[in-house]
């Protein structure tokens, strides 16, 4: 274990340097101002060109109807997905409440993946916001005067992403464990909840508004009455929203907000602009005064700001640049607010205009310590102590690529002498006083934009995720994941007769190789032209027919065909269509024919889908009949009809597009159905069992994963227990008949097709009796002792040993009733011994673990 975390350690140092070194593309945003758009917000408002603006009321009502259909008696499958993790790989957390009475009590809620309770100190989690039509948590806080009342604040305050948007405030009187919304539903995106310590009742929110138009729902809103009626008390303008919000912990008629330009559309990005100031009340709200004093009076991007609970004279405020979006720098009041010095930001460890990695409009946090007004944190990529007022600065965590503490700091809370922090991969805790910190939440809320299948290993379940690289496993190793690869994971693909072969990619198209099983990567794109636009998720496959042909997609097609030796050429002209006014030209959608190696099909980012049937020596474009849209996903079935799905809200035109052709593209049909009006990601053309047309489809949309078995005449839900969330990417699992799901939120999720009748590959041609079953002797053995193996029958038994990352270290053949294996030098770690009972099809596993 301890060479493989070397190993994870040189990996996880060169990602670091890759991904804060390699050319980014920016959108020129208003003031001057350049956005890095590392957590990928590009992606995916692309996705609903050729519209200029987000339509959140048709976005809303197809939502709210996706939720309610699910409830419906007989519009869900019977059967149940199983979680089969990460869990210990994370996701985004945006906040987290302790109850101050009892800390063992906890909230923790996510950008995409909902809230979630803990009553025993971070053990065991539940999901408590499920049955709400929206997982996207900006705030929760205690009452401070009574712990059994919580609120919770819906939307992504951090703004990088579509469609985390929200449904206002919502509030507890059982300690979290039931919520009701209590107002503020226009706001969309809720970035800060203050409740008053002298009055339950005075509540003050922070609200960044719709951020995709100018609207007047943003501002600083006021409760008297305990969330029961609200009232708008600051409205700067209608481009800014308040991203950070304080009171005084004294007199609650004390009240700093901080103003942050942001509008975020598929025309312009503002993230920066003269109205981000910090501004004052003095009496509840009533009025306010823009602070000067030494604070900047230039235009800048998000600022953060925090008051001492010890000195409430004392603040500190942080200034992101508004061009380069670093840090600008740390400023400290002594009296109120009134006058400010800036803190030296170029000393300590570390600390400098840097440490935000050119995209501080992400963070913009500063936390003081309650006990301490000269103890202060920054939140960055990494965290940031200084114990002297702000005149020297040290790392307060290890960095973020050891990945004992998740990057991306996102928020942090003290709870008498413990101090609670999340990041871009869950929650921490650490005393205040020693700085160790440790992981207190196994939560399966990854957001997943892709799912591969291992033929070598069927049992685990693959997938690039956002900001969480490539991992693999399942169930029973769902706090044990390893990281793969770093980035921002995509697609994975695996060789189907070399099991030390395998594809990983990360953003724009970054493809590696290994060929010792993921020990080293080498890069996977020679022969692409470094200019071409790629999507985000640039599509790319290795063939079903031959892999050493490997094909990729730009805005144009390319194919490799000598093996791990990748040399690229391009088989296609530009496919796309530069003259029309969508955000992005490039190749967004890729599939070959399962039956006929010469066919492919390639969708563009802006609305056109073609097809060559002759290995790309000649295009045909087959789109001319169908939307003008992104293009999502394609497809051919075995019987090589061809789907495609496209992506696009607008009022009074929320269709879930998805067209089926069975004449290699001369006429289509709409096979939409009855499916509900939400955006559809992928498509899963499932086996036909007639030799006319198929019948089975699954599909992934913005709602979860929908499946019919009549052509697309009726669709159900799949599944009864997955909450209302965007899965991107759907695969399915020959060696288990199961559908497996990227939850966008909820990790990776496999269903039994069983449940809903579903046979099996095997099942009408391939009896299994009588099957052999299988035992370990031991399940934990020494390093370098053989492994003795039991066997109830005579009958020979196919086996194999797999090692975490799904690489077969060992196969052979188990022909006797008692066995001894000798395992071939393997270090320490978690194994699974795998084996087909009469090379039937059923795979088992059975996890040992090596000391």
């Amino acid at each position: 274990m301890k060479q493989f975390f070397s190993f994870m350690v040189c990996l996880t140092l060169a990602c670091f340097f890759w991904k804060f070194s390699m050319p980014q593309r920016n959108n020129q945003a208003n003031f001057g101002s350049v956005e890095k758009l590392y957590p990928a917000e590009d992606h995916f408002l692309q996705k609903q060109y050729p519209l200029a603006s987000f339509h959140v009321r048709a976005y809303e009502k197809a939502m709210k109807k996706a939720y309610e259909h699910s409830l419906q008696a007989g519009s869900r499958t019977s059967g149940e997905w199983v979680v089969q993790g990460p869990g210990n790989i994370g996701a985004r957390a945006n906040t987290i409440a302790v109850n101050p009475e009892k800390p063992d009590h906890m909230l923790v809620g996510f950008s995409e993946g909902g809230l979630f309770l803990t009553l025993d100190g971070g053990r065991n989690w539940e999901p408590v916001f499920d049955d709400q039509p929206g997982l996207s948590i900006g705030d929760v806080v205690f009452d401070p005067s009574n712990p059994n009342i919580v609120y919770a604040g819906t939307g992504d305050p951090n703004v990088s992403g579509y469609p985390f948007i929200g449904h206002g405030i919502y509030k507890s009187n059982d300690g979290g464990k039931s919520w009701k919304q209590c107002g503020l539903q226009p706001t969309r995106i809720i970035s800060q909840i203050r409740v008053s310590n002298q009055n339950s009742n005075t509540i003050y929110v922070g609200a960044m508004g719709l951020p995709f138009e100018k609207n007047t729902h943003r501002g600083v809103y006021k409760s008297t009455d305990g969330g029961l009626s609200w009232k708008q008390v600051l409205f700067v303008n209608d481009s800014t929203g308040i991203a950070d919000l304080v009171i005084h912990p004294l007199n609650d008629n004390i009240v700093y907000a901080t103003g942050w330009n942001r509008i975020r559309n598929n025309q312009k990005s503002v993230v920066a602009g003269p109205d981000a100031r910090i501004y004052k009340s003095t009496d509840g709200g009533a009025s306010w005064k823009m602070l000067e004093g030494g604070l900047p009076m230039d235009a800048s991007s998000r600022i953060g700001i925090d008051i001492s609970q010890s000195n409430p004279n004392v603040l500190y405020a942080c200034y992101t640049h508004p061009s380069s979006l670093n840090l600008k720098g740390i400023y400290k009041s002594s009296d109120g607010g009134s006058t400010w010095k800036a803190a030296n930001i170029s000393s300590g460890d570390g600390l400098g205009e840097n440490v935000y990695a050119g995209f501080g409009w992400y963070f913009g946090k500063i936390r003081i310590n309650p006990k301490d007004e000269n103890d202060v944190f920054l939140l960055a990529v990494d965290i940031y102590r200084s114990r002297d007022g702000g005149n020297s600065w040290k790392s307060a965590g290890p960095p973020w690529w050891t990945y004992e503490v998740h990057a991306d700091k996102h928020d942090l809370i003290f709870v008498k002498n413990d101090m609670y922090l999340t990041t871009d991969g869950g929650a921490y805790k650490a005393e205040v006083i020693t700085e160790k910190w440790e992981d207190i939440e196994n939560i399966a809320t990854t957001q997943f934009y892709r799912v591969a299948y291992n033929p070598h290993n069927p049992s685990f379940h693959y997938g690039g995720a956002q900001d969480n690289g490539s991992s693999g496993g399942n169930q029973s190793i769902v706090n044990a994941w390893p990281r793969i690869y770093g980035g921002d994971g995509f697609q994975m693909a695996f060789h189907p007769v070399d099991s030390f072969i395998f594809y990983v990619e990360t953003q724009n198209g970054g493809i590696a190789v290994t060929k010792n099983g993921g020990q080293s990567y080498e890069g996977a794109t020679f022969g692409i032209q470094a200019g071409d636009p790629r999507n985000w998720d640039m599509p790319y496959l290795l063939s079903k027919h031959n892999p050493d042909v490997l094909i990729a997609g730009t805005n144009k097609i390319y194919m490799s065909t000598s093996g791990t030796e990748v040399a690229f050429q391009a088989i296609s002209p530009d496919l796309t269509d530069p003259t029309s006014n969508f955000l992005r030209h490039n190749i967004s959608a890729l599939d070959q024919s399962p039956a006929d190696a010469d066919a492919l099909l390639a969708g563009t980012s802006d609305g056109l889908l073609w097809l060559t049937r002759d290995g790309g020596k000649s295009w045909q474009n087959i789109s001319l009949s169908l939307p003008k849209k992104y293009v999502s996903s394609c497809g051919f079935s075995e019987n090589n009809a061809i789907y495609v799905t496209y992506t696009g809200y607008k009022d009074n035109d929320n269709t879930p597009y998805i067209f089926a052709s069975f004449d290699m593209g001369s006429t289509w049909k709409s096979i939409q159905g009855d499916l509900p009006k939400v955006a559809i990601n992928n498509v899963l053309p499932l086996r036909s069992f007639d030799d006319i047309q198929d019948k089975n489809i699954a599909v992934a949309t913005d709602a979860g994963v929908y499946f019919t078995s009549n052509g697309g005449n009726q669709w159900q839900r799949l599944g009864t227990n997955m909450p209302v969330l965007t899965v991107y990417d759907i695969e399915y699992n020959p060696e288990k008949n199961w559908i497996v799901a990227g939850t966008f939120g909820r990790s990776i999720q496999t269903f039994d097709m069983v449940q809903v009748g579903y046979p099996e590959p095997s099942s009408v041609n391939t009896p299994n009796n009588n099957e052999a079953e299988v035992r370990l002797v031991s399940t934990c053995l020494a390093q370098g002792a053989s492994m003795e193996v039991c066997k109830e029958q005579n009958t020979p038994v196919f086996a194999g040993i797999a090692d975490v990352c799904g690489r077969i270290v060992w196969q052979g053949t188990i022909a006797d009733e008692r066995q001894h294996i000798t395992l071939p030098g393997l270090p320490s770690g978690v194994y699974f011994f795998t084996y087909k009972p009469n090379r039937g099809r059923k795979e088992k596993a059975i996890r040992f673990i090596i000391l």
